[in-house]
């Protein structure tokens, strides 16, 4: 049965809440299990600690040895007699092949170095209690407070009561170190001894933070050291590093060369190193808490919790790109940038917490657990541990709602970050409000209006600054220095609006005077401000005259082509016309030649009364000097009384009628001469013009509200004329005139159609000439009845 989704996106919501309530109940399901495993490992961590009769408090990682290498090459350097710190680095290398420059800028680097190594040296001194001491041939140097460490240098099965760790590590007269006595410490030596006999200055470089492409200043041509107490350092190493880095200036090139040394060799020279008891690391209570939060997190928990987090985000991936579900729709995955930002930064520190401290805390059972602190603080007495396992399923609950959500909220800037980022960031939302908001009132306070509204403008204007003067006089002496400023803004912003003014201003006097010289094609698209009014008028006066002139010309055409066409018509009969009457002059003419000039001349005649006809019968329909007859007539029957008049021409023409009729009357209040005239001047243009053996179509269609008659034919010349030409006076489709006709049968029929309240329309496509005559029902009789 198909499921319709109504309020799709309210659905998915409690979709995404069941499956973060079933990942957390499967999560407290699993408890038992990790409460067992963190047992386990707390019960055999504390088991190998009981056995192992060694307490090692350090392990050899890889800070301690940094801080071993530093710390005995600073303090071979400071029992080595007589050497500054460039001496010390070159003491194996010949420095005689360098230039004076590069071995100015490897002295910088060396210097450099040298005391990084120190500051490394006595910041762990003073934060970690390291003490370390050096012994050598000609001069011992380093802290020993307690004098121990000389002791177990001197003595190597001592061990320290003052040291709760030490190291002590001899250099024999091959430079070749061994570890002489440790205690508290890891005994995985041979890495450390590795590292030291295969030590090298970019070794050292690296470690204490001298990278190729540093840069540092300095004055100094050199740096002198000599023994030092705890009061000389206050600072951690990292700031002693920092502080170090303004003191040089050195190239990259000074610290290529400085990492080509070799070390100096150290020999017959032991160094110890210890770290005072105080510093709390033999505290057993210390250690069991680490015993235990080592075993809670080697539990599962951990990897619980992973889970759930890579459960969410597969979640969110596959519903959010649900289109049927409509999540990403929701507010709650659309906040703001800055909020979610916000919101991602606090998912990410609540991850750690639970990592870190909920879930080991919640791991806890009886007395020192939630169920415990519930019992104690609140007295839930049997009912805290019900309430512990609620408060653990809801806390788990939202920690995988909040990941569903930070991988929702995070898609859309992964997949389109850019569009995301203007559509949500609140500053870009505001710096658009703000500046509409500004623009809009920068063109209320500035839009001048010449019309009706110019008092209103004024007065917006005198209030505005009578405002901004109001709150000048405010800041009291202030206000001096405000006004003058003030004064300058307003002098630059009324200037530039003049000038704005001013500049459309001869805009529109140089279109105006464009337009006064005739030139009536000038553009008046411009924007003028101000004047935009004035223009939109010249450009109306401009418009009329670009009609008038062409009606005009047009017109002045017409009359030409008028006269030239009627004197052309008129002209061709009556030449003949006198021709034949010269003829028929002569004397010797026989009765049959007389005779046929008697009926050319009648013909002539005829044709001469039929022109002159036409153009009185034209003249007086564009005049409306036309009375007409109204009848009520059948168009159907009218057609067929067309044809049959001009049944011989067709019949003796190679043309092929095809007369579309309904067969129902066609009733219409017409002047039935008129329309019969106009029926049959389209029937003799046909005649006269159509392309040999070609089909003539003729079709009346009686709609509801209009009547439509056509005519199509094959046009046998080509029309390189327009429609509207054509119905011209005396335009005939012949343009050589060599045709019987007059050229008024298709502007006379227009005129009587239209005189009637009809529509003539032609139209061509190539060859083919088409002629549609409407009369709408409704239209045709008001206006017959009005006439």
């Amino acid at each position: 049965m198909a499921i319709k989704w109504k309020n799709n996106s309210v659905k998915g919501i409690l979709l995404v809440l069941v499956c973060a309530m079933l990942a957390s109940t499967a999560m407290c399901n699993a408890y038992p299990m990790f409460r067992e495993k963190a047992q386990a490992n707390i019960t055999e961590m504390k088991q190998k600690q009981q056995e192992d009769t060694t307490t090692y408090l350090l392990d050899m990682d890889e800070d301690l040895e940094r801080y071993l290498l530093s710390s005995i090459y600073y303090l071979n350097y400071e029992i080595t007699p007589g050497m500054d710190a460039y001496a010390y680095f070159t003491q194996n290398y010949d420095v005689e092949k360098l230039s004076e420059a590069d071995q100015e800028q490897l002295s910088k680097a060396a210097a450099k170095l040298m005391k990084a190594m120190r500051n490394q040296y006595v910041t762990e001194h003073n934060m970690d209690d390291y003490n370390g001491f050096a012994d050598g041939v000609e001069k011992s140097f380093g802290q020993d407070p307690t004098g121990e460490l000389q002791s177990a240098i001197y003595n190597p099965n001592l061990t320290a009561n003052t040291y709760a760790a030490g190291i002590v590590i001899s250099y024999d007269s091959r430079g070749i170190p061994s570890v002489r006595n440790a205690w508290g410490i890891v005994e995985d030596y041979e890495e450390l001894i590795s590292d030291l006999t295969h030590a090298s200055v970019g070794k050292l470089m690296d470690d204490n933070g001298m990278d190729e492409d540093g840069s540092y200043d300095s004055e100094e041509e050199d740096v002198a050291y000599t023994e030092i107490t705890v009061e000389d350092v206050t600072e951690t190493y990292e700031d002693a590093i920092d502080s170090s880095i303004s003191d040089y200036q050195v190239t990259q090139e000074s610290n290529a060369l400085l990492r080509q040394l070799p070390l100096p060799m150290i020999q017959n020279t032991t160094f110890a190193f210890g770290i005072m008891n105080q510093n709390g690391y033999s505290d057993q209570d210390w250690r069991d808490y680490w015993i235990d939060r080592d075993a809670y997190l080697r539990s599962g928990i951990v990897t619980g919790g992973i889970l759930i987090t890579v459960f969410m985000v597969i979640l969110a991936l596959i519903l959010q790109n649900l289109s049927s579900l409509e999540l990403r729709k929701t507010h709650v995955f659309c906040l703001p940038t800055e909020v979610t930002a916000i919101l991602w930064g606090g998912g990410m520190v609540m991850t750690a917490v639970v990592f870190d401290t909920l879930a080991i805390e919640t791991l806890h059972n009886g007395a020192d657990g939630l169920a415990g602190v519930l019992a104690d603080s609140f007295g839930l007495g049997t009912a805290s541990n019900g309430a512990a396992v609620f408060l653990v399923w809801l806390a788990w609950t939202a920690y995988a709602l909040g990941w569903y959500w930070m991988m929702a909220v995070a898609m859309p800037y992964l997949a389109h970050p850019i569009r995301t980022l203007k559509e949500r960031w609140l500053l870009i939302r505001c710096f658009r409000k703000v500046k509409t908001w500004c623009i809009k009132l920068w063109h209320w306070a500035t839009e001048i209006q010449l019309g009706k509204d110019l008092t209103k403008t004024i007065l917006k204007l005198v209030a505005v600054n009578g405002l901004i003067v109001t709150l000048l006089c405010c800041i009291w002496f202030g206000g001096i220095v405000g006004a003058v400023l003030y004064s300058i803004l307003l002098f630059i912003l009324i200037k530039n609006k003049c000038g704005k003014i001013q500049e459309e201003y001869y805009r529109l006097l140089d279109a105006t005077r464009q337009i006064a010289a005739g030139d009536l094609n000038t553009s008046m698209k411009e924007e003028m401000g101000l004047f935009n009014p004035v223009r939109d008028e010249l450009a109306s006066i401009q418009d009329c005259f670009q009609k008038a002139v062409q009606e005009e010309v047009r017109s002045r055409n017409m009359k030409t082509e008028l006269i030239t066409n009627v004197s052309h018509d008129l002209k061709t009969p009556l030449t003949a016309i006198i021709t034949y009457v010269d003829l028929l002059k002569k004397e010797d003419l026989t009765d049959e030649e007389r005779r046929e000039y008697v009926d050319t001349l009648e013909k002539k005649s005829n044709r001469l009364k039929v022109l002159i006809e036409d153009l009185f019968e034209v003249s007086k329909a564009t005049t409306d000097n036309l009375v007409m007859n109204y009848a009520e007539v059948d168009l159907v029957n009218l057609i067929k009384e067309v044809r049959l008049e001009n049944e011989d021409k067709i019949t003796s023409s190679s043309l092929d009628f095809r007369w579309n009729l309904p067969e129902e009357k066609c009733i219409l209040r017409l002047d039935p001469q008129r329309t019969f005239r106009v029926f049959d001047n389209l029937v003799q243009n046909i005649l006269k013009y159509s392309m040999p053996n070609s089909r003539v179509y003729i079709a009346l269609q009686d709609q509801t509200t209009q009547v439509t008659v056509s005519f199509k034919n094959m046009s046998a010349v080509e029309m390189n004329f327009t429609p509207e030409e054509i119905t011209e006076r005396f335009a005939r489709g012949d343009l050589s005139r060599n045709t019987e006709g007059s050229g008024l049968g298709l502007a006379i029929a227009q005129s009587f159609t239209e005189l009637q309240g009809g529509e003539f329309k032609v139209e061509t496509d190539a060859d083919l000439f088409k002629v549609t005559i409407t009369w709408k029902k409704q239209s045709q009789t008001k206006e017959n009845t009005e006439n």
